[in-house]
């Protein structure tokens, strides 16, 4: 569900006050670091709760992004600059962190799938290239990302044709449901870019 407008473009104001840029930058700073390497021990003072901060300002931006560019009424161009500042602190926060194992694919994941959808198709290639997701609407999105078309279809196609759990058993049938939309979906691009027949686009 969108938020109104008004309040995206307040929010994104609000976003661009000197403390979350210094945050921001904070990000960048160390995610360089730890890319080389560096001891942590040798990092300057960032903020103790900088990787927290940098993710809650993110997923604030992604708000943001994805609510201007579904609004009609909204500016698209300044959605889809949140949305890829929105990856590029997700990917600076996550993609060197030796302390985020538990969180790192998802957020980066997301991260990809952000500046995919800012239209930053190679930085979503690169930011997706070695990242395994767990779980089968993530394999589905990185294999399409990605372009590996042939697992991506396998994946899609075990999923769509997977059979429905009982629906007493809440969280698999909710599981079940949008696993199942995420894969007809991806089913009706591929059979689009196989084809090129666009009334399956509204199906």
């Amino acid at each position: 569900m969108s938020i109104p407008t008004d309040y995206a473009i307040d929010l994104l104001n609000s976003l661009s006050q000197r403390r979350i840029k210094n945050l921001i930058a904070q990000a960048d700073a160390r995610r360089i670091l730890q890319e080389v390497k560096e001891t942590a021990e040798n990092y300057p003072n960032f903020d103790p709760a900088l990787t927290e901060k940098a993710t809650h300002i993110a997923y604030a931006l992604l708000s943001c992004g994805c609510s201007m560019v579904e609004n009609e009424d909204a500016e698209t161009n300044e959605g889809l600059l949140a949305l890829e500042k929105a990856g590029k602190i997700l990917s600076d926060t996550f993609r060197f962190n030796p302390n985020e194992d538990k969180n790192k694919n998802y957020n980066l994941l997301i991260a990809g799938m952000a500046l995919y959808a800012a239209k930053q198709y190679s930085r979503a290639f690169i930011e997706l290239k070695d990242i395994n997701a767990d779980f089968e609407v993530g394999q589905i999105i990185i294999s399409f990302i990605k372009k590996d078309f042939k697992s991506l279809l396998n994946v899609t196609s075990n999923v769509f044709f997977s059979p429905m759990p009982e629906q007493s058993d809440f969280r698999s049938f909710d599981e079940w449901v949008i696993s199942h939309e995420v894969a007809r979906c991806f089913l009706i691009i591929i059979d689009f870019i196989h084809t090129g027949n666009e009334k399956t686009l509204f199906l």
